[in-house]
């Protein structure tokens, strides 16, 4: 099988604009961009996507628009938002038809919450949306999955606070029929057992330093490592902190979160093996 652990959509969208002699323009990577041939705009429409963001493209009119409203603006970006999760989703299914493989997708904080709606209606023969929900891997091995997350400095869409995600992870948990080999899905990591350490901020969002040295804090879940600790799954797989990869342990559980780099084109991930109700091989992969 093949979890999603929240946090798969874009953060941003690149305009390319369409000049009035069939030109584009753009501005990306801190450069600007002129482009004046159809394999040229394929080839940076590729590139903008490889590195996790949307290309958008769009009249003078249109971008000028986009530049001074910003409720336009975010429209245009969850429309585009959407549309590219349909088509992942469309995309995994024709590759995985022939396939065993069943893929589990869960929300992330800075996920926007008109994606569970799309997702949910878009679920497959292969493809499952499971935010929220305690789903049945091959009937044996239980995974619950949980994408909102503590507070943080960006008031992304899915916080809340400590004890409002204690309770929603207590009353889930005590679905669960046997806790001992059940899979915690949950988004943010637990803090303080080294999958969420990030740069401190000051109040602007810059990083604290001192010394020359960026400061570092854990910014993961209280919430999170008590229920943890309370029910002792057989795994934990969790994201959010970007800049974190790293396995440890919380009592008898192992805690993994990949990391991610997708704004520079590496896919993370881990690998995990369960034979026999245990955790047999567990290794981060990247590339």
């Amino acid at each position: 099988m093949l979890v999603l652990g929240g946090d798969i959509t874009g953060k941003m969208m690149v305009p390319l604009v369409r000049s009035s002699d069939g030109t584009y323009s753009s501005h990306f990577n801190g450069s600007d961009i002129k482009i004046s041939t159809a394999q040229s705009k394929d080839e940076f429409i590729k590139n903008v996507k490889f590195n996790g963001f949307y290309p958008v493209e769009m009249s003078e009119e249109e971008y000028l628009k986009a530049l001074n409203d910003k409720r336009y603006r975010d429209s245009v970006f969850e429309n585009v938002m959407l549309d590219s999760v349909k088509s992942w989703v469309k995309l995994a299914e024709d590759r995985l038809q022939a396939s065993k493989i069943q893929v589990y997708i869960s929300s992330g904080n800075d996920d926007l919450l008109s994606m569970d709606g799309v997702l949910r209606e878009a679920e497959t023969e292969h493809v499952h949306f499971v935010e929220k929900q305690i789903a049945f891997i091959e009937d044996k091995y239980e995974l619950l999955s949980w994408g909102d997350a503590n507070k943080t400095p960006w008031n992304t869409p899915r916080e809340f606070t400590e004890e409002e995600l204690y309770e929603g992870l207590k009353n889930i948990s005590g679905r669960l029929q046997s806790p001992s080999t059940s899979i915690f899905n949950v988004h943010v990591p637990p803090i303080g057992i080294g999958l969420d350490v990030c740069a401190d901020l000051d109040e602007t969002l810059k990083p604290i330093i001192h010394g020359g040295e960026i400061q570092m804090k854990s910014a993961g879940s209280t919430s999170v490592k008590t229920i943890m600790e309370e029910v002792q799954p057989m795994l934990g797989l969790h994201g959010h902190i970007h800049e974190s990869p790293a396995i440890a342990k919380l009592g008898r559980t192992v805690c993994i979160n990949p990391g991610s780099e997708y704004s520079q084109g590496v896919l993370r991930g881990a690998l995990v093996t369960i034979e026999k109700e245990k955790l047999k091989h567990y290794i981060l992969t990247k590339g």
